[in-house]
């Protein structure tokens, strides 16, 4: 059972002034202080001396707000109908501060059908739905369709949902430098980002300033799988950021053929930027990623097992500067080679002799 506090005398009083219809009050308090509590007592004061209750409008900021002060105010104005006249007097008095008349005891006990009759209900409402009323009855003046219709919640979820992926494919591609930055600002690292050489090593340098560690993995990710997925996530669990080298379309046809890769690197890059566990992607034409390792020059080098220490490019400059190599189990079995085999099989036409 919720615990009931008593009130101070002096706040007490201070409600009762606030919520006498005949003066106009400015009531500022804090979250569960009485705002709410006080604006309902105006309103049943209100109906009680004898305000017809369509002449009654009562605005709040939030739809929860609004339910909550029609929820007191019914239920209040519900009691009174049942209530013997003892406790009834009892309660008038107590909220309006003198003992009631017969005629004031009679029209108490009918406010709740009065209120419940009144065309379009007791007028207690939003901001927004009382101004949406007011373009509905002018909309000519406001220059808006005559018969709009507002956004129901499910449809501005959607509609938030769809600007948010626009923001963020918008983000990760080359032309929205700007955009890039200002994702970064708010979110606090560029999630995703595609950029330069030049960008990654400044973006690098600053996480770096920042006490960050650096990540860095790289490959050519043709056809991604849980395999990838997995070391891009270990990968991330060992830094702080991660960044992501990317072979090249040149780079990918002199290391696997001719044929490779199946996918473009736009498509490549656009794809590990949208992981999660990826920070920035960084497109390198040349065999292996060195030279940009040697630009970056980031705090962890990750690779998969199936390399030696000796054998990770870049592992000997990354040590130099005080970095570390780590080496990361891989999924057994997934391999993008070994897909683009399968699938070429399974396209081949079957023997005709």
């Amino acid at each position: 059972m919720k615990k009931l506090y008593p009130i101070p005398s002096g706040t007490a009083e201070s409600q009762a002034r606030a919520s006498d219809p005949r003066t106009s009050a400015w009531v500022s308090a804090n979250a569960g202080s009485g705002k709410t509590h006080v604006l309902a007592q105006r309103v049943i004061r209100l109906l009680l001396r004898g305000t017809d209750p369509s002449k009654i409008l009562c605005l709040t900021y939030t739809r929860a707000a609004a339910a909550n002060m029609s929820n007191r105010v019914f239920s209040t104005l519900s009691e009174w109908t049942v209530l013997p006249d003892a406790e009834l007097e009892k309660k008038i008095a107590a909220l309006d501060g003198h003992m009631p008349d017969g005629e004031m005891m009679r029209r108490a006990r009918r406010l709740f059908a009065e209120a419940l009759e009144t065309p379009g209900g007791l007028k207690i409402q939003t901001i927004h739905a009382f101004c949406e009323s007011v373009l509905h009855q002018f909309p000519l003046e406001a220059n808006i369709a005559a018969h709009f219709e507002m956004l129901d919640p499910q449809m501005e979820q959607a509609l938030l949902a769809q600007a948010r992926r626009d923001m963020i494919t918008g983000a990760g591609s080359p032309e929205n430098a700007e955009l890039a930055e200002a994702v970064a600002a708010v979110d606090g690292r560029q999630t995703g980002a595609i950029c330069s050489r030049a960008e990654a090593a400044r973006q690098v340098a600053h996480w770096k300033q920042e006490g960050l560690r650096v990540g860095f993995t790289n490959g050519c990710f043709d056809i991604v799988h849980a395999g990838h997925i997995e070391i891009l996530r270990q990968a991330r669990a060992r830094c702080d950021r991660l960044v992501v080298g990317l072979n090249s379309d040149a780079s990918v046809s002199r290391l696997k053929g001719p044929e490779r890769p199946i996918q473009p690197e736009s498509s490549r890059a656009q794809v590990l930027a949208a992981i999660d566990a990826v920070d920035l992607v960084v497109v390198f034409d040349e065999d292996t990623p060195l030279d940009l390792i040697t630009a970056l020059l980031p705090t962890e080098l990750i690779k998969g097992a199936d390399y030696t220490e000796d054998k990770v490019v870049g592992a000997r400059e990354v040590k130099a500067a005080g970095g570390r190599v780590h080496l990361i189990d891989l999924v057994p079995g997934l391999s993008t080679t070994r897909a683009v085999e399968r699938i070429r099989r399974r396209a081949e036409p079957a023997d005709q002799s």
